[in-house]
């Protein structure tokens, strides 16, 4: 895994009035990883959603929660995790409408 590391995923209805959605229409991006201080979240989006970003450890243990808000295109978020310890993470964006995940490494 580098810093470029690119995660795909596509919209999940959660009404019946929604439909599937391109993955083309989702993209997450995650950097700088590994990170040390605070991590950058970018998210390329075809639909506005409000959303929980959620951060797990490796045992799936939540870690932190942070609210977001994203417009269609893209939104940049920044993501503090200097207070976390050194290892591999998961990170679940679950929104009404999207939901995608990624991974990262704190140093």
């Amino acid at each position: 895994m580098d810093a470029n590391d690119t995660y795909n995923s596509s919209l999940i209805p959660q009404h019946a009035h929604l439909q599937f959605i391109d993955q083309e229409q989702l993209k997450l991006t995650i950097t700088p990883n590994p990170v040390e201080g605070t991590l950058q979240l970018s998210l390329k989006s075809s639909v506005p959603d409000e959303a929980q970003v959620l951060i797990y450890n490796s045992l799936g243990v939540l870690i932190k929660e942070v609210f977001i808000t994203f417009n269609n295109g893209t939104s940049q978020f920044e993501i503090p995790v200097s207070n976390i310890h050194p290892g591999l993470y998961f990170l679940s964006i679950k929104g009404k409408i999207v939901n995608t995940t990624g991974r990262f490494i704190k140093r």
